[in-house]
């Protein structure tokens, strides 16, 4: 289960309606992870739970998907559209101390969590993974998917 967050929907509707120009970075986009993840959109005003681990701590950096790296989009008649990516994400591995248990994800513009970035995606992953010193979390091609409904 998973989501748009709500500053990423207003720049898409923004951009759709001819309001402004939704200019991505030009790198793609980085995925990270959480030791929780609830219902509801982390940015509004009644939000689901999304806490990503510490950056630079211990093995653990958001990883890189760029443009290249994802399947085009697709739509059958009465389908949402989707995307998949088109290569294996892996994170780790894990080092110093175990990273814990992680429940979901969040697709960020920029590989650190400065003030200037945002989350565009986030979701909950299809079942929570514990990670401890010496291990790698990896997404197999194909398996992280976006869709719009």
């Amino acid at each position: 289960m998973g989501d748009m967050a709500a500053v990423c929907e207003k720049k898409v509707l923004d951009h759709v309606n001819g309001k402004t120009t939704f200019t991505f970075v030009t790198d793609g986009c980085f995925i990270g992870l959480c030791t929780n993840a609830t219902p509801g959109d982390p940015t509004m005003a009644t939000p689901g739970t999304f806490t990503e681990l510490a950056l630079a701590t211990f093995g653990y950096a958001r990883q890189p998907i760029t443009g290249a790296n994802w399947a085009a989009a697709t739509q059958a008649t009465t389908a949402p559209s989707s995307a998949a990516s088109a290569a294996t994400i892996t994170f780790g591995p894990c080092s110093g101390t175990n990273w814990g248990t992680c429940y979901g994800f969040g697709q960020f513009e920029t590989s650190a969590g400065a003030a200037a970035t945002y989350m565009r995606y986030w979701g909950t992953l299809s079942s929570s993974v514990t990670i401890n010193v010496g291990d790698q979390l990896q997404i197999t091609s194909g398996n992280y998917t976006l869709t719009l409904n």
